[in-house]
């Protein structure tokens, strides 16, 4: 699996494991703590060492298959078997509020979405207690958009960490083939202004 791919949904379970009040207070503290040392704060030390066992790791050819980029996020819109997906709150969709760069906080400078994208939150992978619906739920939940598994797909959000959570339900979960992240997503592609927009739905 792709490392980029990883980091992202890394970041999507902490987001979907830890309580959302208090969140940023614990990583304040983490923080605090790395900052000044584990002397400072509290920690023992000695000088035993570990002892690991090796693991085996598999790494991939770097021809990163799952990774779609802007000149291919291009065919793909202008390819009606394709399918891509933004999985952005609503509101940005439709350009109702800007999208922004989730670590930065940073401002698209374009609104709306990636012509011809359907949109379908990312949160909406989830039941109600933060843990991913039934495979057949899912399907189903797909199915209202005509994402099937004959149909090339590629996911965006704001910047390519929200993209991975409908990468992995489609790419791990219900087994598509043809499932791509576009990396960059609108972090490049609405701070450009030859890349076709929509606002509204």
């Amino acid at each position: 699996m792709n490392f980029r791919i990883i980091a992202g949904l890394a970041l999507l379970v902490s987001l979907v494991d830890a309580p959302v009040h208090g969140q940023q207070q614990q990583n304040a503290e983490r923080l605090t703590t790395a900052e000044i040392g584990p002397l400072e704060a509290g920690y023992r030390t000695d000088d035993a060492v570990d002892k690991h066992v090796p693991s085996q790791i598999e790494i991939g050819d770097g021809n990163e298959p799952q990774i779609a980029v802007l000149n291919q996020v291009r065919q793909e819109i202008e390819n009606a078997e394709s399918i891509v997906i933004d999985g952005r709150p609503l509101n940005q969709f439709t350009g109702e509020v800007p999208g922004k760069v989730f670590h930065t906080g940073k401002e698209h400078q374009r609104r709306g979405h990636i012509t011809s994208s359907v949109n379908m939150p990312w949160p909406e992978n989830l039941d109600e207690d933060g843990k991913f619906k039934s495979i057949d739920d899912l399907q189903k939940m797909y199915a209202v958009h005509e994402i099937d598994v004959a149909r090339p797909v590629v996911t965006y959000c704001n910047e390519g960490f929200h993209a991975t959570m409908p990468w992995f339900v489609l790419h791990e979960l219900l087994k598509y083939p043809q499932i791509r992240v576009y990396d960059d997503s609108l972090s490049q592609w609405a701070n450009r202004n030859d890349t076709p927009m929509k606002t509204g739905k």
